[in-house]
């Protein structure tokens, strides 16, 4: 938990020049990516 928290981070930092309105959807999106990874993989 702890490191998806800190790469949803540094993904959001590196997307500042997005319009703040999309910010919570992006990381949103990358954490329900990282789920399905996990998912498909295990």
């Amino acid at each position: 938990m702890l490191l998806v928290q800190l790469g949803t981070v540094g993904f959001t930092k590196t997307l500042t020049k997005i319009p703040e309105k999309y910010n919570d959807s992006i990381v949103g999106f990358v954490i329900a990516a990282i789920g399905i990874y996990i998912l498909v993989s295990s």
